[in-house]
């Protein structure tokens, strides 16, 4: 939606091109993110369900960790800046 937007009225409005930009920034570190957690996170919490592995101390594996970092603080807090910056550039529109 941003897209279209940005090519109909982007001429009147060049602060919707920059407004594009930044919502397909979110869209792709989400994108990235959910990715992550369908082929690696999830994956592993349905094994350990079936497995029934509760020993393990939270966030941790077997090996000694999880696979990925489970809400991985930095993806989270990138998404957090990217989201602010989009409320300042829709404040202005």
């Amino acid at each position: 939606m941003a897209s279209k937007v940005a090519s109909k009225r982007g001429d009147r409005a060049p602060e919707l091109a920059k407004n594009r930009r930044v919502v397909e920034k979110l869209h792709s570190e989400m994108y990235a993110h959910i990715q992550k957690e369908e082929q690696v996170l999830f994956p592993f919490i349905s094994q350990m369900d079936q497995e029934s592995i509760v020993a393990y101390p939270p966030r941790t594996h077997a090996s000694g960790r999880l696979p990925i970092r489970f809400h991985d603080e930095q993806e989270h807090e990138s998404a957090g800046h990217i989201v602010a910056q989009l409320t300042q550039l829709t404040k202005s529109l």
